[in-house]
């Protein structure tokens, strides 16, 4: 039977646990049991029922060893857990607990989604919930239906019945967005310890040197952790530290809108992210920008991964993806003019490095905005500061076309999706 603490109330704040989820190891059985039991305690059910029910609430160090369990952990300490039962056809959703210490933190919704991605990702088109009634409009909020219920009396409750609801795994690839309330606990997530270390402000002092590159393992960890409905995929930090600061400039807050920006490290390595991120995958919406001189390996690979035949930049864009002429750096010191350019470096301290670096024999030959690009680019963490430090100089009138629409894209299919999410529930 499946129950969820935390359903009694939803969210009220932004709350922003330190939370990470991850195999549970047989050792933790006992502890896991302790967590059940105090989760169910919060639903009022009297202790000699409690009691009763106290062999079903065991998470048995066997059942651990044999079906896939996943616990939620926050600061060391177990917070959450949910176990599969694969030997149900189709695949049951075992249990699903919450400690009531972090009841209204989202912890459930990031624990179902790790289930749901597993089952996924082994084949499976849907999951069963034999729910406990308390928990019922949880599921239901994150796109289950209800098929029947059972009886299933306590003393006090003879008309107890347990709802059994049944998760399509092809509506759980959409965003778990099924109503206000569900889309206000999908952001509660988006400042893990690796967020913030991936989305910290591109302004601040990064060590010198290329910053490790991303994997679609990885971005796929980010989007779970965050419960992620859209991405938007650049090429690199640089172009991740732009839009974050455009979007502070304007107001936004992407990540409580679903939004990550992910750097994919070059274009070769978008049809890999596109499996992993897109329809194929965790069914997130994706835009993205490309620099001029990779655009035909973009329609390629947005080709071979099925979204299309004969495309054409208009569809491209259509889909979300736009061009950066010749690169996002290059449109963004075209935008400002090399003068406002100069003034930026200029208040970082950087304009007789740049002085120095017009002098070299290699650099004569070029013009003062292919300079300029040149001298922002040779250092990776100068180049991911200046990303930032553009957008913060720029006038909003004058922002790069192609930067503008792939954010626009992005937020208009989130509120698409939240749209759709909520007329379906």
């Amino acid at each position: 039977m499946v129950g969820f603490a935390s359903l009694r109330r939803w969210p009220s704040s932004d709350v922003r646990p330190h939370v990470n989820v991850r195999r549970a190891h047989p050792g933790e059985s006992e502890e896991l049991s302790v967590l059940a039991a105090s989760a169910k305690a919060l639903w009022g059910y009297p202790a000699q029922q409690l009691a009763l029910w106290s062999g079903e609430l065991r998470i048995s160090p066997e059942s651990i060893v044999r079906e896939p369990t996943f616990v939620a952990e926050e600061h060391a300490r177990l917070v959450g857990v949910t176990q599969l039962d694969t030997s149900a056809l189709p695949w049951a959703v075992e249990c699903l607990w919450v400690h009531p210490s972090v009841i209204r933190r989202g912890v459930g919704t990031l624990l179902l989604r790790h289930l749901v991605a597993y089952a996924r990702a082994k084949g499976q088109t849907e999951l069963q919930v034999d729910s406990d009634p308390n928990a019922e409009g949880f599921y239901l909020h994150l796109g289950a239906r209800r098929v029947g219920e059972v009886a299933a009396p306590i003393e006090g409750q003879p008309r107890r019945t347990r709802p059994q609801l049944t998760l399509s795994i092809e509506n759980a690839a959409q965003p778990f967005v099924r109503s206000p309330r569900a889309t206000q606990a999908r952001t509660e997530f988006r400042h893990v310890p690796f967020m913030n270390r991936a989305h910290q402000s591109a302004s601040e002092e990064h060590p010198a040197g290329p910053r490790p590159p991303l994997v679609p393992a990885t971005a796929r960890e980010w989007a779970l952790n965050a419960n992620a409905s859209a991405a938007i995929l650049v090429e690199g930090w640089s172009d991740q530290a732009a839009i974050d600061a455009l979007a502070r400039r304007r107001g936004w807050d992407l990540q409580s809108e679903g939004i990550l920006t992910l750097p994919i490290g070059g274009v070769t390595n978008l049809g890999a992210f596109i499996q992993v991120l897109g329809a194929s995958g965790l069914g997130l919406s994706l835009a993205g920008l490309c620099d001029a001189a990779e655009e035909d390996y973009a329609t390629r690979t947005l080709e071979r991964a099925g979204m299309g035949t004969d495309l054409k930049r208009t569809d491209l864009e259509a889909m979300g993806f736009f061009i950066c002429e010749a690169d996002l750096e290059d449109e963004l010191i075209r935008a400002l003019g090399a003068t406002a350019v100069e003034a930026v470096l200029d208040a970082q301290g950087e304009l007789n490095s740049f002085r120095r670096f017009q002098e070299q024999p290699a650099q004569r030959g070029r013009g003062l905005n292919g300079q300029l690009r040149r001298f922002i680019g040779t250092r990776a963490g100068r180049k991911v500061r200046y990303g930032s430090l553009l957008i913060d100089a720029i006038n909003l009138a004058q922002v790069p076309r192609a930067l503008e629409l792939a954010i626009a894209h992005a937020r208009t299919s989130v509120t698409f999706c939240k749209g759709r999410g909520t007329s379906a529930a």
